[in-house]
């Protein structure tokens, strides 16, 4: 791919053509995320990330997240 947005579209594409349905981002992430993953097919759904109360990762609140997903699921880090 020519950038890290060709790159997502051509993952995206290809994994939902391969049967994955459920995708996680991080809240916050990038705008272009949600709406590529939802073009490609996705359930687009969030994981926590960023703490305003202590302004860093909430690590304990992205790990109860992730390991709630469904098995199979598709999860964007960056």
């Amino acid at each position: 791919s020519i950038s890290g947005t060709g790159a997502l579209k051509i993952a995206f594409d290809f994994l939902a053509r391969n049967g994955f349905k459920n995708m996680f981002v991080s809240n916050p992430t990038w705008g272009n995320h949600n709406l590529m993953g939802k073009t490609a097919g996705f359930t687009v759904k969030y994981y926590r990330y960023y703490s305003a109360a202590t302004k860093s990762v909430d690590f304990e609140g992205m790990r109860a997240d992730l390991e709630a997903a469904p098995e199979g699921s598709v999860i964007v880090l960056h």
